[in-house]
């Protein structure tokens, strides 16, 4: 089935950008036309342009850590899912949760619907996602996600940053 990137608009004029499968761009409007969505645009796309996006470190970490804390809370993922997308600034992430979120909808695993970004989630993050889906913990494999991310290997990032820019003076 044909993917589309689109876009809509919410009551406020703000605008949201998404991914889903479907056959046409009127079943493309259908489906997002809820919650006071108003369809802006749903264009063709390959699949590959899509799967292959890439996200800073940053926001990996900080879509982790919101997705970790709404869910410890007890809001439903699907619910959870719809908030990320709604509060996200970052294009690519909105991307991303609106296929996982139509993903879920349609009786997907969080895990697998990570699988489409294997450039964003890498190989651990999705296999511990699936092990705390299958385990119902979670919340617990989550936390300990944000902690790695932020504590082990964000301070590796800062050290290679600081020997490059060093280099690079060295260099001048």
């Amino acid at each position: 089935m044909p993917h589309f990137l689109f876009c809509v608009k919410d009551t406020n004029g703000r605008s949201l950008h998404g991914v889903i499968e479907a056959e046409n761009k009127a079943e493309v409007k259908r489906r997002v036309r809820y919650d006071d969505y108003y369809l802006v645009s749903a264009n063709l796309c390959r699949k590959e342009e899509v799967f292959a996006r890439r996200v800073a470190f940053q926001t990996l970490t900080m879509f982790t850590h919101r997705m970790m804390s709404m869910i410890e809370a007890g809001i439903p993922i699907l619910v959870v899912m719809k908030i990320l997308w709604r509060q996200t600034e970052d294009k690519t992430i909105q991307i991303v949760v609106s296929h996982m979120k139509f993903h879920l909808e349609e009786g997907g695993q969080m895990s697998s619907a990570m699988d489409a970004f294997p450039n964003i989630f890498p190989p651990v993050y999705r296999s511990l996602v699936r092990v705390g889906e299958m385990s119902g913990a979670l919340v617990q494999i989550l936390r300990k996600l944000a902690d790695y991310l932020e504590y082990e290997i964000f301070p590796v990032l800062d050290q290679i940053n600081s020997m490059l820019l060093s280099w690079t003076d060295l260099k001048k």
